[in-house]
């Protein structure tokens, strides 16, 4: 197995990481401390080439795998998680299950202006009731002459406030269970949709979270993305999210939080001696560096491995839950480090402890993984 890069790889990392720092760096704390989208970054992300990464040249994208994804990802969370939000959504999800399995009239239409940053585009899953139970959803599609009659609440929809598409999970003619569910392109002008109330959130802030109301939103077959019985489809497009999506985030928050930490033992003085001589701290930081580094090798694994295509359930779930609750262990150790400094606004480690802690529940909790894992190991007895 070769854990080297490519040479275009190591240039993608450049790039991705010049983009983050020169770009996205200055104006990061505010996105937060505001909890405002950072629309302004989208032509960035843009003309670094960035948006479209992995989706098909032939529609202004850049024909990358899923690790390029993930490799710019990561360099982007370092800075401004917001941004790989958004740089996740308009080549990930949506624009991935565009991309896979829609007509060509949609991808013409959709995937050139979500390379561009000209349309934003936003998966619509979570619901009050039913967040990793998908199953449990209740936005139902009814069939009409010409299409499907679309009406439900979606909510922790992230770029909601900003989208101007929306891939909506729902259910066709109240079709029980997983087998009822597929998926439909909804416009963000179409009468009955309704971005409702910003979601505010402890971390994650500037994602442009909000719930999402639909009241007999008219949907033409044309824009069925996924129809009844695709649900596979659907469940193949959310490992993918798993692997290119949430923990790529995780590993830039937790990369950040360790720089961070390097940095202030290397500053901060204590009974006459640097902190970084002490070795129960020099320990800790070398335990918060072996948890990256486990955790980056899985979700490379997983997203080598997946190619150009969507990675296998069993390690998309393994690479989640190592990155995630890496992230929350080194983001904490690190805020343990600048001690009360660390606690406080002047510095950043508050912010990436509050934001690696929602990657354990977006996109399916930690716990949900493990259930998938485990089915996974006993050949998804039950289900």
């Amino acid at each position: 197995m070769d854990f080297q890069l490519t040479d275009e790889q190591r240039m993608l990392v450049e790039a991705a990481r010049d983009v983050a720092k020169r770009g996205l760096s200055a104006q990061a704390a505010r996105w937060d401390q505001e909890d405002v989208f950072p629309r302004e970054n989208v032509p960035t992300l843009a003309s670094a080439g960035l948006l479209g990464l992995t989706l098909p040249e032939e529609y202004g994208g850049g024909g990358g795998t899923i690790l390029d994804l993930v490799l710019a990802m990561e360099q982007i969370a370092t800075v401004c998680p917001p941004s790989a939000f958004i740089l996740g959504c308009q080549t990930g999800l949506g624009a991935k299950a565009i991309s896979m399995y829609g007509s060509e009239d949609l991808k013409s239409a959709l995937l050139p202006k979500f390379c561009t940053g000209e349309k934003l585009i936003a998966w619509a899953m979570s619901e009050p009731g039913a967040g990793s139970d998908i199953g449990g959803m209740h936005t139902n599609a009814v069939r009409t002459g010409s299409g499907y009659r679309v009406s439900g609440e979606k909510t922790w929809i992230s770029l909601a406030t900003a989208a101007d598409v929306f891939v909506v999970i729902t259910r066709f003619e109240g079709a029980p269970g997983l087998k009822g569910l597929g998926a439909v392109i909804v416009d963000r002008d179409t009468p009955g949709l309704q971005v409702g109330k910003k979601v505010h959130t402890m971390g994650m802030r500037g994602t442009g979270m909000a719930s999402v109301l639909l009241d007999g939103c008219e949907v033409p077959d044309e824009n069925v993305l996924l129809g009844p019985g695709q649900y596979r489809a659907l469940l193949a497009i959310m490992s993918g999210e798993r692997v290119a999506g949430n923990p790529p985030v995780s590993l830039g928050i937790a990369g950040a939080a360790l720089t961070a930490a390097k940095a202030y033992l290397g500053a901060r003085e204590a009974f006459g001696q640097k902190l970084s001589e002490f070795q129960g701290l020099r320990w800790k930081l070398a335990d918060m560096a072996i948890q990256l580094e486990c955790a980056r090798v899985l979700v490379y694994r997983a997203a080598a491995n997946a190619g150009s295509g969507l990675p296998s359930t069993f390690e998309a779930s393994v690479a989640k839950v190592v990155a995630n609750e890496a992230a929350v262990a080194i983001a904490d150790a690190a805020l343990q480090i600048h001690g009360a400094a660390g606690y406080g606004l002047e510095f950043p480690v508050e912010r990436m402890a509050r934001d690696a802690r929602g990657m354990c529940i977006g996109d399916g909790t930690v716990e949900i993984q493990r259930n998938l894992i485990a089915a996974e190991l006993l050949g998804r007895v039950g289900r």
